[in-house]
């Protein structure tokens, strides 16, 4: 006789509608995940320990309206509390195989908006390391290649064309 259990996350959907984690980082290195706040003279990016992939501040929605979920992560990833939000875009990162719509936000914040030092919730892996970088080195970053994440791409570029930093 055989039993099949179900395990939320691996063939049923957990708590946050996520199934499939045990394949999760087969095949390659699973980098810590970094986040992205945004502007003032500086932006506010998430990196990983040395060769690890830097990020842009991102979650699931789990059931919130996109602006409450990216409040909720930058606060949680980064230790901030951003006042007013900017919708900026919604995107599908890979139309042809994955339903996913990606929705961008950006939003100013100052020094007394910090909460918290950030890094993530532990109990949910995230092991994360804020940084901030000046805008000017962000955007030779993207450039370079350091920063090769492409939500962590866009973002910049959408503020040097048409947000707050552009020219």
């Amino acid at each position: 006789m055989i039993i099949r259990v179900s395990v939320p996350g691996i063939d049923v959907p957990d708590h946050r509608g996520r199934t499939g984690l045990d394949r999760v980082g087969r095949g390659h290195r699973q980098p810590g995940r970094r986040r992205a706040g945004r502007r003032t003279a500086r932006q506010r990016l998430a990196r990983a320990a040395e060769d690890h992939l830097i990020e842009a501040a991102a979650g699931l929605l789990d059931d919130d309206a996109p602006e409450v979920a990216v409040r909720r992560e930058v606060e949680e990833e980064l230790g901030v509390s951003v006042g007013e939000v900017q919708h900026v875009f919604d995107v599908f990162m890979r139309p042809g195989s994955v339903t996913e719509r990606l929705h961008f936000f950006a939003g100013p914040y100052r020094p007394v908006d910090r909460t918290a030092a950030g890094g993530g919730i532990e109990e949910e892996g995230e092991d994360i390391e804020v940084l901030e970088l000046p805008f000017d080195q962000a955007l030779a970053m993207v450039d370079d290649g350091r920063i090769a994440d492409a939500k962590t791409i866009m973002l910049p570029q959408w503020a040097a064309l048409r947000g707050p930093f552009r020219t």
